[in-house]
């Protein structure tokens, strides 16, 4: 499915619109998209891997967590990555995440972008449409 950025939501801050079929696709997609404003990709090795694992009572918060914790492994570990395989359950509790990220530790062949610092709240929210999943994210820079 994909992203695309919104440009008429905020001035200073990186607006996003994610869709996917699948709550796993949307997960992705808005992984892939953090990433992406994060550092060009074009030189990424996805030889290191890392594993999260979360939970939430609803999927905007298990959104909003997920993608806080991946900006918290480029900020405290430098790691990014280019590949991602997930899984979300629905349990009693609400929604479960395991995921596996594949990439390696920022170095000198990567070219860095925008230094996201963190997910905010404004205006995020995650919905079901027709089938679809939607997510509007802004990134806070």
């Amino acid at each position: 499915m994909g992203y695309r950025f919104l440009s008429d939501v905020t001035s200073a801050d990186i607006a996003l619109k994610v869709e996917g079929r699948t709550k796993s696709d949307l997960f992705k997609s808005a992984a892939i998209a953090v990433m992406k404003v994060q550092i060009d990709d074009s030189k990424l090795s996805n030889r290191l891997k890392k594993e999260i694992s979360l939970s939430c009572k609803n999927l905007d918060c298990l959104l909003f967590r997920f993608l806080n914790e991946i900006i918290f492994l480029k900020d405290s570990e430098r790691f990014v990555f280019g590949k991602i395989n997930l899984k979300i359950v629905e349990n009693r509790d609400g929604y479960a995440l395991s995921a596996i990220v594949h990439g390696e530790t920022i170095s000198g062949k990567h070219k860095q972008m925008v230094d996201v610092k963190g997910v905010s709240l404004h205006k995020f929210n995650v919905r079901k449409y027709r089938g679809k999943y939607y997510a509007t994210i802004v990134l806070d820079v």
